[in-house]
């Protein structure tokens, strides 16, 4: 589990694409959210 959200980066996209990213220790993940 995340220990907790770097930030969370909502662009308009026109296809309801959005980029989270997620801190954890010292890894920060880049993970590609499709809202629907």
């Amino acid at each position: 589990m995340w220990s907790s959200i770097l930030y969370v980066s909502l662009p308009d996209l026109p296809d309801g694409l959005y980029l989270v990213r997620l801190k954890s220790g010292e890894k920060t993940v880049s993970t590609k959210m499709i809202v629907e």
